[in-house]
């Protein structure tokens, strides 16, 4: 798959969406209360990516946002 800016084909960056899990600190109800730190005091493991980005998405590029086109699907 690639994504192209049809404004400018030099313009290599897009924003889209992926699905990604991350570790909350809750309460003993389950309720969020904020997203782990990961540093020293934390043995929280790094953020774990369920779905990268997809072709069906919409893609934007991130320089002049234009949609972007997307191929190979």
């Amino acid at each position: 798959m690639t994504a192209k800016c049809p404004k400018d084909a030099n313009h290599r960056k897009f924003k889209t969406m992926a699905v990604v899990m991350e570790t909350w600190v809750v309460d003993e109800n389950g309720n969020y209360i904020e997203t782990a730190r990961h540093d020293a005091k934390c043995m929280c493991g790094p953020m774990e990516v369920v779905f990268g980005p997809l072709a069906g998405n919409k893609w934007t590029c991130a320089e002049c946002a234009t949609e972007a086109k997307v191929t190979g699907v």
